[in-house]
């Protein structure tokens, strides 16, 4: 038995093309019907046949493009939150890792909006939605760019500060609680 090692994009390469050959073939035994009954236009069969394999590679163009953009938008909603489109738990965790592996020591904070459900209970999710996209669009503009934010858990985000010192920290700790603690805005009656 022979094994060979394909990659998955040649895998999809040779899919594609015995999807295009078993059309373009399909095509021209087709065209062998318009053979029938002394009916035989030269002209029409080749048409036939090169319309068959210009469909069958638009078609498989077209579908290969609907697929890399599902798995493109698979990809951003395994690393990123839907809601508010601040990284994941996941791709914290794997942030931090890779941090630690190089040798630095990150700092990190954990932000928990206390008694969040009393938000949901009494608004729904249209209105906790809408405040916690609020509550994340105030964390991201209360920090240095340099850092990591992410939405870790229903009402918990966490930020991770890979350079900056304690005091630093601190004193953006203490703005985004400042911050936090206003009131936001449901856009509800």
């Amino acid at each position: 038995m022979l094994a060979i090692e394909v990659s998955s994009s040649e895998l999809r390469e040779i899919t594609d093309f015995l999807v295009i050959l078993s059309i373009a073939v399909f095509a021209y035994l087709a065209t062998g019907w318009i053979v029938v009954g002394n009916f035989f236009d030269i002209q029409l069969v080749r048409a036939s046949f090169f319309v068959a394999v210009a469909l069958a590679t638009f078609g498989v163009r077209r579908e290969r493009k609907q697929r890399r953009a599902a798995e493109d938008r698979a990809h951003l909603l395994s690393i990123r939150d839907p809601l508010t489109q601040l990284p994941n738990r996941q791709q914290f965790e794997t942030q931090v890792s890779n941090a630690l592996k190089i040798g630095t020591r990150p700092i990190i904070i954990l932000i928990g909006l206390d008694k969040f459900h009393n938000v949901d209970d009494l608004y729904g999710h249209l209105g906790s939605d809408a405040a916690l996209c609020q509550v994340a669009a105030r964390i991201g503009h209360g920090s240095t760019p340099s850092e990591l934010i992410a939405r870790v858990a229903d009402d918990e985000f966490a930020l991770c500060f890979e350079h900056n010192d304690i005091e630093t920290v601190h004193s953006i700790a203490v703005g985004l609680v400042r911050s936090i603690k206003e009131p936001v805005q449901l856009g509800m009656e």
